[in-house]
């Protein structure tokens, strides 16, 4: 339901979007990405015993950038999506937990000014919230899905043909 609002919103705001020349520098650098290296961390084992599960989570990504056209591999120095997820008790709130998402493309970029190479995070999409232990591993799968959908459409609107 999510992705269908964010593809239809996107379809239908199309015209509204700003060009290519317009875009902001982070999403600019989306540009032309095709073969990527997808890694998947869970630091906090809070998610896991809340029925949270890595796999699903790396495979549910696959699948999806595979179907937007995407290529996996496995080389260090691919441009990078990393998905991070991390949960932790709210004290001092009893049964409430807080969580913080992010999604991140870390890619090799060259600093002008210091005449060097450098490998940095060039777009970041971010999520967080507190809420009871009850629905923990859903509401932090849909904030990864929102931001999955969020990346595909920059990626988008970066790659689209001026």
């Amino acid at each position: 339901m999510l992705l269908s609002g964010l593809l239809g919103w996107a379809a239908w705001a199309a015209p509204l979007m700003p060009g290519r020349e317009n875009l902001l520098d982070e999403v600019r650098t989306l540009a032309g990405l095709h073969t990527v290296r997808l890694v998947v961390e869970l630091p906090a084992p809070m998610l896991t015993q809340n029925g949270f599960d890595a796999e699903v989570l790396r495979r549910e990504w696959t699948q999806a950038l595979e179907g937007a056209g995407f290529e996996l591999g496995d080389d260090e120095d691919l441009p990078t999506i990393h998905v991070w997820a991390f949960a932790r008790d709210a004290a001092p709130v009893p049964d409430a937990v807080s969580f913080f998402v992010s999604v991140t493309v870390v890619q090799d970029v060259r600093v002008n000014r210091l005449d060097q190479p450098a490998r940095i995070p060039t777009w970041t999409g971010l999520g967080w919230g507190a809420m009871p232990n009850d629905g923990l591993a859903d509401r932090v799968n849909a904030e990864l899905t929102g931001l999955r959908n969020q990346f595909l459409v920059r990626h988008q609107q970066a790659s689209a043909p001026d």
